[in-house]
């Protein structure tokens, strides 16, 4: 697939990385990206229902991920992702997530396989409950400080796993979700 939305592979932004308020319809492409302060997505509407809305793989932001009270319809995928402080969901709803290719299996809403996050990964209520329609995969990732599901609706009717946290390391795991439909492992 060479029709992306917006491609930024490869990039290197030596500030901060700002689209407040964005809406884009189709994928996001950020693999290797670079950015030195933060990437604020806080607001923003990304679509691509079935698919991959955000493809950040081993992208680097120097600071916070701001992607608080968004609307995400598809998957993010941030495997081996390098954030300095924080990746903040707070208030985001993450639904129709894509399908794999082969087998046609859905894919998770939000995949941070191996991801590094210096201090907080947040995904609480703020003025709007979290929200994942999906699978949330954090296989081996690393938080420095809490991972926070506070108030957060997590899972659908047709996903056997609503949090795949299988070999993830924090000091504090806040799991007090509001929701909760399929098994959490």
């Amino acid at each position: 697939n060479d029709n992306y939305a917006l491609h930024l592979d490869g990039t290197e932004v030596r500030g901060d990385l700002d689209a407040r308020g964005v809406r884009i319809t189709g994928e996001s492409r950020l693999v290797d990206v670079a950015v030195r302060g933060n990437l604020r997505l806080d607001g923003a509407c990304l679509v691509n229902p079935g698919a991959d809305v955000l493809v950040a793989r081993r992208c680097n932001v120097g600071s916070t991920v701001e992607c608080r009270d968004a609307n995400i319809y598809g998957s993010v995928i941030m495997q081996g992702a390098q954030i300095g402080a924080n990746l903040d969901l707070r208030s985001s709803q993450i639904t129709k997530p894509g399908r794999y290719t082969r087998d046609q299996n859905t894919k998770p809403c939000l995949d941070i396989r191996a991801t590094r996050i210096g201090r907080d990964l947040i995904c609480a209520t703020g003025g709007r409950p979290f929200t994942s329609a999906g699978e949330i995969r954090m296989h081996r990732a690393e938080v420095g400080r809490e991972i926070n599901f506070n108030g957060a609706e997590l899972g659908a009717d047709d996903i056997t796993t609503a949090l795949n946290a299988f070999g993830a390391q924090t000091q504090d795991l806040v799991l007090t979700v509001r929701r909760d439909r399929k098994s959490v492992v």
